[in-house]
């Protein structure tokens, strides 16, 4: 099974606003988009894609890879830790 965000890169090279979200608002040393993952399902935790967890990541382009940032819930952490993107451009 894939995932769809494999998927849209398999079919446009770009990601579709229902599988993330592009993050703003980080330092201008950040050379690669970084995104949020929102809604995704968890058969585990049987709440739909609406789970309340979040994924962040970087992704490289030219080499079509994903570098993991973060994964974390909404009850406990509100937005992304944009601060932990930036280290990894430092």
């Amino acid at each position: 099974m894939k995932v769809a965000l494999v998927e849209d890169l398999e079919n446009n090279g770009k990601f579709s606003k229902h599988s993330c979200n592009r993050i703003s608002g980080l330092d201008s040393r950040v050379s690669l988009p970084a995104f949020i993952v929102k809604s995704f399902r968890c058969k585990d935790i049987n709440k739909g894609k609406k789970s309340g967890f979040r994924l962040t990541f970087v992704f490289n382009p030219e080499g079509n890879y994903f570098y993991f940032v973060e994964m974390y819930r909404k009850k406990s952490q509100e937005v992304e830790n944009k601060n932990r993107i930036n280290k990894l451009f430092f």
